[in-house]
């Protein structure tokens, strides 16, 4: 079972519309696929989430490639979600973690589509979380000084992606 709350969707609906509502269900069944796995080589919290969006931005690219004209909303949804409780057990991740982690799981859906590849579930969590362990969040942040330059478009939309990969239509 996947649960979503009353207030959090309806919330979601009015400040960002209907797809990003995808995003959050995509987001909870990555973490089903890891307690149902049983995924344990996590050092953090941080990583079980980032490596959920991770899962959500590859759900996004690859069942929902209609909706480019939209794929904002569901970016600025998962930025918005970050925080920066660091010393929180709860804590998901910054929000430039979540936009990267999201925007990892879009270029490995569409690199996949390009290449016909079909990933299995353990295909994509070595490969997400060796990317979100040595690229996205190498160190667990202790302050928000410390982030990184982020390595995504300013603006992510079917334009910008389908410069980046001119294959997808």
């Amino acid at each position: 079972r996947i649960l979503f709350g009353y207030h959090m969707f309806y919330y979601t609906i009015k400040t960002y519309g209907e797809l990003p509502v995808a995003g959050i269900l995509a987001h909870e069944w990555g973490h089903r696929a890891q307690f149902s796995i049983g995924w344990q080589d996590y050092k953090k919290n941080a990583y079980r989430e980032l490596e959920a969006d991770a899962f959500s931005g590859y759900y996004m690219a690859l069942a929902k490639q209609y909706a480019w004209s939209q794929i904002q909303s569901y970016y600025q949804n998962i930025y918005a979600s970050g925080d920066y409780n660091y010393n929180n057990p709860q804590h998901h991740g910054t929000p430039d973690q979540r936009l990267q982690a999201a925007y990892l799981g879009v270029n490995t859906a569409i690199y996949a589509m390009n290449n016909g590849i079909k990933y299995t579930y353990n295909d994509l969590h070595n490969l997400f979380i060796s990317k979100i362990q040595t690229e996205i969040a190498p160190k667990l942040l202790v302050n928000k000084n410390d982030l990184r330059e982020v390595v995504y478009p300013k603006t992510l939309n079917k334009k910008t992606i389908v410069s980046l990969y001119p294959t997808i239509n």
